[in-house]
């Protein structure tokens, strides 16, 4: 019965988008001068972002074969692309001044690296406008990710340090001095990689559902250890991962089928709900971040609560958000059990004249992470690597969590902006800092360029004689880090 109802609900969303869909602005929504009492307007609008790419890493990521001695870079140092989105829009407005509306986002992207990614439907969703507040039922970012604050609202360039730079970036990686099963393994003392660690970060600011329903990294989430190197379940995270246009999350879990409510804004305050039954629901969107999944949602709730005023020349806007959910059959593979969802931030925006700063704070709690098995507990720097067991009260990893910081100007149609973040994920840190400059040259034309440095630091394991691997140089540690630069120039082309 639950499967004939979504087959009915995607078919009726469908139809709808079929029947009352056809031109746009940047904007998801259609502006309110758009509208004609009892008339039903169409809109199609959207960009195209053509950029340039210079790629400097670490020497071990900027070979054709990457550190683990097996996998091809995909990442050119030099390289090109383009991303494109599209919406379709249809709305109509009643005589009491109440609003339906429909979006439709398709995304279009290429590169000259060797990743790929068909043209795809990202979001589709029906909304309502009225005294009373807005509500949205489709695939759709929840309100959490829509009512934050923070240095991604304020970001230049291509987005800054939640923006398109990380499709250009390796992840770290276990070293393989040979094509072994068990690859640098005998270097921690039994030849065996039972109880290593295969390290994930935080990227983005952002809760774990906007960060694509976990922590990001080069091995796929059901990889808990024993590396293999015959096993196509490395790899991970998709080696394939076009980022859009100042895009500030994961897709995948963020679109699944859900039903938004945005309250109206009364003196500065405004609050937002959103629900969604199944992550798993991705209705007409398709899910581009691929990653096999060990994690599976139900009943996700997310909530938000901003303030935003102007006084003057000064303005302020403060964020309060969170998310929770029931982790589903969290022990179906791998038997690892998973705690349940709950996270949480706050982000703040100051503005000044021109000038504007911002910063965000996030936590993670101990958001779906595992219950039992070796990512339960930290390494134990007394014990090697053979004989770590989390079975015992070994020392449980801080909460996972990020802050951000951000400072923008703007000067007539001059834009500049110099964002940070800094995260720990299970000790493994990540840091990036982007500086960005835009000119709007036209109402349809935006020159830009930004550079970003990133820095992955792993938590690396304790060889057989006990080595601290963090005293080591890249070249002699098991797990290789990654740092870099990451330079884009382009242009934005709106219509």
């Amino acid at each position: 019965m639950k499967r004939i109802f979504l087959t009915l609900a995607n078919l009726s969303l469908l139809i709808f988008l079929v029947c009352f869909t056809k031109k746009t602005s940047m904007a998801q929504f259609i502006a309110d001068h758009k509208f004609t009492n009892k008339k039903l307007i169409y809109l199609i609008d959207g960009y195209s972002n053509f950029s340039a790419i210079s790629s400097n890493q670490s020497s071990e990521y900027n070979n054709k074969i990457l550190a683990d001695n097996l996998t091809e870079n995909k990442i050119n140092n030099f390289s090109f692309g383009n991303d494109t989105q599209i919406f379709f829009k249809s709305g109509y407005k009643f005589k009491n001044d109440n609003k339906i509306g429909l979006v439709l986002k398709t995304e279009f992207n290429y590169s000259t690296n060797k990743i790929k990614e068909s043209p795809n439907i990202d979001q589709a969703f029906i909304y309502s406008q009225s005294n009373i507040g807005r509500f949205e039922f489709g695939n759709y970012q929840a309100v959490n990710q829509k009512m934050k604050f923070g240095p991604a609202r304020i970001a230049r360039g291509s987005g800054g340090i939640n923006g398109k730079y990380l499709q250009y970036v390796n992840f770290p990686m276990l070293a393989s001095p040979t094509n072994s099963s068990s690859p640098g393994c005998n270097q921690f003392g039994n030849g065996s990689c039972l109880n290593l660690k295969m390290p994930r970060f935080i990227t983005l600011a952002q809760s774990p559902i906007g960060h694509g329903g976990y922590a990001k990294g080069f091995y796929q989430r059901t990889v808990n250890n024993n590396f293999d190197s015959s096993n196509s379940g490395y790899s991970a995270f998709s080696r394939s991962n076009f980022r859009s246009f100042k895009d500030d999350s994961y897709e995948g879990f963020e679109d699944a089928l859900k039903l938004n409510y945005y309250s109206p804004k009364i003196n500065g305050f405004q609050y937002g709900l959103s629900y969604a039954y199944d992550s798993n629901l991705n209705g007409l969107s398709a899910n581009t971040a691929h990653d096999i999944d060990d994690i599976h949602l139900k009943n996700i709730l997310a909530i938000g609560l901003n303030y935003s005023e102007d006084f003057d020349n000064f303005s302020l806007a403060i964020s309060s958000t969170a998310e929770k959910a029931q982790i589903e059959n969290s022990a179906s593979k791998i038997a690892v059990e998973r705690k349940d969802l709950f996270a949480y931030d706050f982000g703040l925006i100051l503005s000044y004249f021109g000038f504007k700063i911002a910063g965000s704070y996030g936590n993670w709690l101990k958001s779906l992470q595992a219950k039992n098995g070796v990512y339960s507990c930290q390494y134990n720097s007394s014990l090697d690597l053979s004989l770590q067991d989390c079975s015992t009260l070994e020392k449980k990893y801080k909460n996972p969590s990020y802050y951000t910081l951000g400072l923008s100007y703007q000067f007539g149609p001059f834009f500049a902006s110099l964002t940070n973040l800094k995260s720990n994920f299970q000790k493994n840190y990540y840091q990036a800092t982007s500086f960005g400059i835009d000119y709007k040259y036209s109402k349809n034309l935006t020159p830009y360029l930004e550079i970003t440095n990133f820095n992955f630091k792993v938590n690396q394991p304790i060889a057989s004689n006990l080595i601290n691997q963090t005293s080591l140089d890249n070249q002699a540690s098991q797990f290789k880090n990654n740092s870099g630069n990451i330079f884009l120039i382009g242009f934005l082309y709106s219509f």
